[in-house]
């Protein structure tokens, strides 16, 4: 289960960062992070 939403969450921080570049990748893992806690 975990590494599966771990995997899911990377794969959205890499959606995210090619369509806004300019924000940091650090910041989406702070905020993945932080909702699965």
């Amino acid at each position: 289960m975990i590494l599966c939403i771990l995997f899911s969450a990377i794969i959205t921080v890499k959606n995210i960062s090619s369509s806004f570049p300019n924000i940091p990748i650090a910041v989406y893992f702070k905020l993945d992070f932080s909702f699965i806690y």
